[in-house]
């Protein structure tokens, strides 16, 4: 699972200085991809990062186990 949190903290990260970033703007493409608009909150670069969704896991039914 820390690999998870390593790729969701990379993409956060700003291209310019490295430090974290925030969402202010959240598009959808037709083609179905998740496009953040993000503003760094150390130097103030603006970037983008794109999302796409790959397969859907359906959640496991806890009687089952």
């Amino acid at each position: 699972m820390s690999g998870m949190l390593d790729i969701e903290r990379a993409a956060r990260m700003c291209p310019v200085c490295g430090e974290d970033s925030s969402v202010y703007d959240t598009r959808e493409t037709p083609e179905g991809k998740i496009v953040r608009r993000r503003r760094c909150s150390a130097c103030g670069a603006q970037f983008e990062t794109e999302e796409t969704f790959i397969r859907f896991l359906p959640e496991k039914n806890q009687k089952n186990f």
